[in-house]
């Protein structure tokens, strides 16, 4: 069965067509409720009046918006007008659209169904008066009845089916095949190379391979195309991307977490902070199963210790994939095979240049091959500098190619693939340029809506920038998040450097934790490391608009607060475990996003004046109250983060903070209430609770949050009752009350809300 057309877009994951007399109230009932607690959106039309000969366009227009349409036979499916309609508009659309058709033969065969037999037979006779319409219908029973689908009497009982449907409806929905570039060059000769040696080494137990080579040669694209190839034969898989990265900052248990959740499909799967409980729970979990797991971009022992130490972790059989830009590090794990990828040859590197400047793998004939030539040379082989320079100069006109050209050549001291990213950042306009260097510096791995919110109060245009990267390959969005290659990344670091070595006082960002740890902790920097940061002290520092101090190497700071006196345009700010002593007057007053984890301070200080931030993270802090009755309002604030802030007892005093959109209290042990100033939270869209276990109510007035979408209570295992008009919330798409007290599913009122809210 072949997936639905990636070009297609979709307003529904399935369409639902039955019989409503037979089936509405029972079987079709239970489906819906299984396939939208699994978060699949599903078009029903329970209100359908068939007083009228013609099928609604509404309906028509649901079948063509679907990726899937599950169609019901029942005895008396063919006496609707409609269902006949909607079985027609279906196979239509399934030979147009590449709809995908499930039928389910709930009381009737699929040779009943083929062939129109009793009890269809009969019930075409009353359609005499429109033949062609008869002709059409009985054309659309043939084909539907060909399809491989489900036949009710092959299981034991409706919950066992629906569980299998809902399955393969996941699968198609959310395809397991990981996303490769639209031209894979090179990458698949490489794959089955491996593939090959996985087949040979596989039967002798597990086995560990290593896909080694330079960075942006292609070691993940070949790994996603093995991953893709083989993955369907294993009982578990998962494909761990970005390990340095994610690994970075002590969070080893955010990975294993990831691998867990992937690998057991299980959402939310805890690990608790504590990297050796991890190392149990994969051990425990996977001992016995034959898996596929791909750790991407490793870089240090420590990623494999946690996430792949012993083989004995692995049930046999199972493959561990290792991609790295070391292969000390393969021979340091003892991999059963090393596989390099190296660069491409002249005519594939001109191949994959010319598919991302034409779209087509051939120059045009208005072009100057040699022109072509010269530049997908200087690319170095290198799929990612092919890539960059080849979106560059795409629908570019031919003087532009030649400027390209000529600065490529005056570059010559860097690498090939520097010199590609130079040039394609030197195209950009300058706020594009400004998101792309933010990003680089404190925005990587973010989410992609909170990222647009912070640079969106910094005055960037977020989504126009966005769309310009994305264009040049310069970033990713992967799973709602933002991505860089490390590659670009550093090129876009050494821009922010180089800002301070051309004119002393232009640097505008501080991300590197010597440069930080110096300047903050001394106020002087080493001989030999950026001299030039000295002028930041003794001539002001106006120009710095943004610093990250939460590398663990930049730890137990202790810094004035006069140090940020002449920072006027700073509005972004990242520290994790830093004190401060002094005044906040007059500091911070044009900050967008504040992420202070391990807050010293029992309180906001009362002379701090937020009123321009739009998101304040204080996760892991000792805060007891997050700001007093005399702080000013934080009136432009949207997203707060408290979780995990243990001596918290009672959330803050909300009508200070009115623009509020998303609120986090995960973890936080003692929280025991919810202030009922939460009332004027009329934007709330998104609360979490989780693990508040010394939480006992919620405020009644919560009820009246008409703008709720997502309330995650899960682990509040001191919940004692919900108020009774939480059925109210009629925006609410997710409740999560997983790890509560089982009586509060029985409340009598929370059946009125599970008709259109699906459980975590």
């Amino acid at each position: 069965m072949s997936h639905a057309s990636s070009s297609k877009i979709c307003k529904y994951d399935v369409f639902l067509s039955f019989r409503g007399e037979d089936t509405r109230r029972t079987f079709v009932s239970h489906l819906h409720k299984a396939l939208e607690q699994s978060g699949i959106c599903i078009f029903k039309d329970d209100e359908r009046l068939e007083t009228g000969k013609s099928i609604s366009n509404e309906l028509l227009k649901a079948i063509e918006e679907s990726k899937i349409a599950i169609v019901i036979f029942s005895k008396s499916y063919e006496s609707s007008r409609w269902c006949l309609e909607e079985l027609a508009h279906i196979i239509k659309c399934k030979n147009e659209l590449e709809l995908i058709v499930i039928p389910v033969f709930y009381d009737v065969t699929p040779s009943d169904v083929r062939h129109q037999n009793t009890p269809f037979a009969d019930s075409f006779l009353q359609y005499k008066d429109d033949m062609d319409k008869v002709q059409r219908w009985r054309a659309a029973f043939v084909e539907a009845g060909k399809i491989a689908g489900y036949h009710l009497l092959n299981f034991k009982h409706e919950a066992e089916f629906n569980k299998k449907l809902v399955e393969q409806v996941l699968e198609l929905v959310n395809p397991t095949c990981i996303h490769l570039p639209g031209l894979v060059i090179g990458p698949n000769s490489h794959a089955a190379g491996v593939i090959s040696l996985c087949e040979f080494y596989s039967s002798t137990g597990v086995c560990m391979f290593g896909i080694y080579g330079m960075g942006g040669i292609g070691k993940t694209v070949v790994a996603k195309a093995v991953y893709n190839q083989i993955h369907r034969g294993y009982e578990c898989f998962s494909f761990v991307a970005h390990v340095r990265e994610r690994s970075e900052n002590n969070m080893l248990h955010n990975l294993q977490e990831q691998l867990l959740s992937k690998v057991l499909k299980r959402e939310n799967f805890k690990v608790q902070y504590n990297v050796d409980k991890g190392k149990c729970l994969i051990q425990d979990r996977l001992a016995q199963r034959k898996v596929l797991i791909v750790l991407d971009d490793v870089d240090d022992m420590s990623q494999i210790k946690a996430l792949a130490e012993e083989r004995s972790w692995f049930g046999s059989g199972s493959i561990i994939i290792i991609t790295t830009r070391s292969e000390n590090l393969l021979d340091d794990v003892g991999v059963d095979y090393k596989y390099e990828v190296t660069r491409l040859d002249d005519f594939s590197s001109k191949q994959l240049f010319c598919f991302h400047a034409f779209k087509n793998t051939n120059v045009p004939e208005n072009l100057d091959h040699e022109l072509v030539n010269d530049i997908a040379s200087l690319g170095g082989g290198v799929p990612l500098a092919l890539e960059v320079l080849g979106s560059l100069l795409h629908k570019k006109d031919d003087q532009t190619w030649r400027s390209t050209l000529e600065s490529l050549k005056n570059l010559a001291h860097h690498s090939s693939i520097h010199k590609a990213l130079k040039v394609s950042y030197d195209s950009l306009d300058e706020n594009s340029e400004e998101i792309f260097l933010d990003i680089a510096c404190f925005f990587i791995e973010a989410q992609e809506l909170f990222a647009s919110l912070v640079l969106t109060g910094c005055g960037r245009s977020f989504n126009l920038g966005k769309g310009i990267l994305i264009g040049r390959c310069l970033i990713k969005i992967e799973q709602n998040h933002l991505w860089m290659h490390d590659l670009v990344r550093d090129m876009a670091r050494e821009i922010v450097r180089q800002e301070s070595l051309k004119e002393p006082h232009m640097r505008s960002r501080l991300w590197f934790h010597e440069d930080v740890n110096y300047v903050l902790r001394k106020n002087k920097v080493k001989k030999n490391i950026f001299p030039s940061i000295v002028s930041y002290i003794l001539r002001g520092s106006e120009r710095i608009e943004g610093i990250s101090a939460i590398h663990p190497r930049v730890k137990d700071l202790t810094v004035d607060t006069k140090f940020f006196a002449r920072m006027d345009r700073l509005k972004i700010f990242q520290a994790k475990g830093m004190n401060i002593t002094g005044s906040f007057k007059n500091l911070f007053e044009d900050l967008r996003w504040l992420s202070w984890q391990n807050f010293p301070l029992k309180c906001l200080p009362t002379d701090i004046h937020l009123t321009k931030l739009v998101a304040l993270d204080m996760q892991y802090s000792n805060i007891m109250e997050v700001w007093q009755s005399t702080s000013k309002p934080l009136e432009n604030l949207t997203h707060l983060n408290l979780s995990h802030c243990q001596r918290l007892k009672r959330t803050p005093d909300f009508s200070r903070a009115i623009s509020l959109e998303t609120i986090l209290f995960t973890g936080c042990s003692e929280l025991g209430e919810i202030d009922s100033s939460i009332k004027y939270l009329v934007k709330l869209v998104y609360l979490n609770l989780e693990d508040c276990v010394s939480l006992k109510n919620l405020p009644s007035n919560i009820c009246k949050l008409e703008s709720l979408q997502h309330l995650d209570m899960s682990g509040c295992s001191g919940l004692q009752q919900l108020p009774a008009d939480l059925g109210h919330l009629k925006n609410l798409r997710s409740l999560s009350l997983q790890g509560c007290n089982r009586s509060l599913k029985a409340q009598s009122w929370l059946t009125s809300i599970l008709s259109y809210v699906p459980w975590a």
